[in-house]
């Protein structure tokens, strides 16, 4: 299905897609409900995906300037689950 897809702008996707779910995971109290909606927005194409090997560089490009902005706003300690003891 997405055969003409770059490979490695394909899995450089979802590795950027996994630290923002990570990201929403660990800052909404551990809740699966935003990180399902997250993923299924995806999968529904809402969010940006890539049609042809042009618009797959678009994607990772999106991807990567989203995940950089979540680390520079919020810090790289806020992907890291903590323990309160």
């Amino acid at each position: 299905y997405r055969s003409d897809v770059p490979f490695a702008g394909f899995w450089y996707g979802i590795f950027m897609q996994a630290i923002l779910l990570t990201w929403l995971y660990n800052n909404t109290k551990a809740s699966l409900l935003p990180v399902i909606l997250f993923h299924a927005l995806g999968n529904a194409q809402v969010l940006p995906t890539w049609e042809n090997p042009m618009s797959a560089w678009i994607f990772v490009s999106i991807w990567t300037l989203v995940t950089v902005a979540v680390i520079v706003v919020w810090g790289p300690r806020r992907l890291v689950r903590c323990r309160t003891e």
